[in-house]
């Protein structure tokens, strides 16, 4: 997912959060339906989230007889989380809110939830059955007998960006400086310790990082000084921009494929859901066409998702979501194989795994060879 900008990363302890989280007993964590509210100076990055190590609830199996017959009459309920709030994770809730999932015979339940606590639920199949997260994690866990594997990405593009208040300029300006990051081991923290590491700086040490999972905290953090930098990505960029912060770093210039927020489930929900999953892929490339080609029809979508009023700033995340999104959902296997080389990093035996031990895009492939996709917009 971080392209070559990842791939001398060394061992950090988000790595082996997500490994507890995600290995360490039958019941995953209860996602929740909202972002828990951070404070503004974040938390410290090396502690794990509260959502991350949540107990778990009482949960009923998502995708059973009994989860559907719970959802609206006639459609399968699918269980999908998002790991952000971001213009990049609009691409759920807009599918959902301008009906391609139901049109495609799928009654979705989307649930903001975090990292760690997402590959938990996937792996223990009963809160999560289809969840937009992260490349290096799907390798990871799968490096420790997990089954997880990718089959679409809603990004092809670089996604981040860091902002920094003056008189920071750049990247060894930070050292001595507070940065924020969504969460540890999140894209945003690899990111980060990896452009410190290149620039002969010691995270947590020569720069202190600090986590704040919304991002609209993390601009007032950097508004009022509490922080001197960010990794964020839209609208939150824009919103710091315009109250004085500085583009010190941007992703998007990096000219590589991405895999950015990637369509995670497990092998054995494919198998047992196949053309669920394929219907669900059909309604997600429905509504990034919409985005692309009509995104005043996406926009109020994407408004009440970001809580944010201001038509410009809305416009501009949506423009931001189509230059770095492909229609067909795909997969760049380079970029995979990029993922499994930052997880090694961490977890050398990820070394042994190749591309197509996480990713299947044969559900991709079935769609292309329909026509589905030529005829979008027709």
């Amino acid at each position: 997912m971080m392209g070559a900008v990842m791939r001398a990363l060394s061992p950090i302890s988000g790595i082996g959060l997500l490994l507890l989280a995600a290995c360490g007993g039958a019941s995953a964590p209860a996602p929740s339906t909202s972002p828990a509210p951070p404070s503004a100076a974040g938390s410290p990055a090396s502690k794990p989230s509260a959502a991350a190590s949540a107990p778990a609830a009482a949960s009923k199996p998502a995708g059973s007889a009994a989860a559907s017959a719970a959802g609206k009459p006639g459609l399968e309920t699918v269980h999908s989380g998002y790991v952000s709030v971001s213009a990049y994770s609009t691409v759920p809730t807009i599918t959902k809110s301008l009906g391609f999932f139901e049109k495609h015979g799928i009654d979705a339940q989307l649930t903001f939830i975090a990292p760690a606590a997402m590959t938990a639920a996937l792996l223990a199949g009963k809160d999560m059955d289809i969840g937009y997260g992260s490349g290096e994690s799907t390798a990871t866990v799968d490096a420790q007998g997990g089954d997880l594997v990718i089959v679409g990405a809603l990004q092809q593009g670089g996604i981040f960006k860091i902002s920094a208040n003056p008189p920071v300029k750049s990247i060894p300006d930070l050292k001595g400086k507070t940065v924020a990051i969504t969460s540890t081991g999140a894209t945003t923290d690899l990111l980060l310790r990896q452009l410190l590491q290149q620039n002969n700086m010691v995270p947590n040490k020569d720069v202190t990082i600090v986590s704040i999972p919304d991002q609209p905290t993390m601009v007032a953090a950097l508004k009022t000084g509490q922080v001197a930098a960010a990794v964020m990505s839209e609208p939150a960029t824009t919103m710091a921009v315009a109250q004085g912060a500085t583009v010190i770093y941007d992703q998007g210039k990096s000219g590589e494929k991405f895999d950015q927020l990637p369509v995670l489930v497990k092998r054995s929900y494919v198998a047992a859901h196949r053309d669920q999953v394929k219907r669900f892929l059909m309604a997600t490339m429905e509504a990034v066409h919409m985005i692309k080609t009509q995104p005043a029809k996406a926009a109020p979508a994407a408004a009440a998702f970001l809580k944010n009023d201001d038509q410009a700033i809305v416009q501009k995340a949506l423009e931001a979501v189509a230059q770095v999104s492909d229609d067909d959902l795909n997969v760049p296997v380079e970029a995979v194989a990029e993922n499994i080389k930052t997880a090694a990093a961490s977890l050398p035996d990820a070394a042994k795994l190749k591309p197509a031990d996480i990713m299947d895009t044969s559900l991709l492939q079935e769609i292309k060879a329909s026509g589905f996709i030529d005829s979008l917009g027709k």
